[in-house]
């Protein structure tokens, strides 16, 4: 009886892990472009819906952007730097703070990030309701509003 508990124990815990409610989903990777390409913005004026979400990524998702960078430009006043990546040259990614010293044209980066999906009511109309995917590390929950990546996510490859 007992050898027939620990096989059912056994054969339900291996279930269990087939079913993936152990295992970790796995990173998702992007260009600069795919990534650009991949954001949508539709509005429902019946339920007075904006939906700003990816086709590919959702809620939980962890995604590496992988790129080269074709320039950087820090801007001192507002104490950030625009990456430019050769995948697509006419977007800017802002980091915090000058990373200048750090990185330069052509080298190969990783931006690794979460997605997260955030519901508010529209500042400005608040009969209308956002929902909003994006990064969570370049994003404040509270306040609702996009804040800049911190540099602890971007790194040489």
């Amino acid at each position: 009886m007992k050898r027939k508990v620990f096989i059912i124990a056994i054969l339900s815990f291996s279930l269990f892990l087939n079913l993936g409610c152990v295992t970790e989903r796995k990173a998702i990777v992007m260009s600069m472009s795919e990534f650009m390409k991949d954001y949508n913005m539709t509005a429902d004026n019946a339920t007075k819906y904006l939906y700003y979400y990816f086709d590919s990524l959702e809620d939980g998702d962890e995604l590496i952007i992988k790129d080269t960078i074709y320039n950087l430009t820090y801007h001192y006043a507002q104490n950030y730097t625009d990456i430019r990546c050769v995948t697509e040259i006419n977007s800017t990614f802002p980091i915090q703070g000058d990373i200048t010293n750090k990185f330069e044209s052509g080298d190969s980066i990783e931006i690794d990030v979460h997605i997260i999906e955030d519901v508010f009511p529209h500042p400005y109309d608040p009969t209308w309701t956002i929902s909003i995917e994006t990064i969570k590390e370049g994003w404040d929950t509270t306040l609702h509003q996009f804040i800049l990546l911190p540099q602890e996510f971007i790194k040489k490859v």
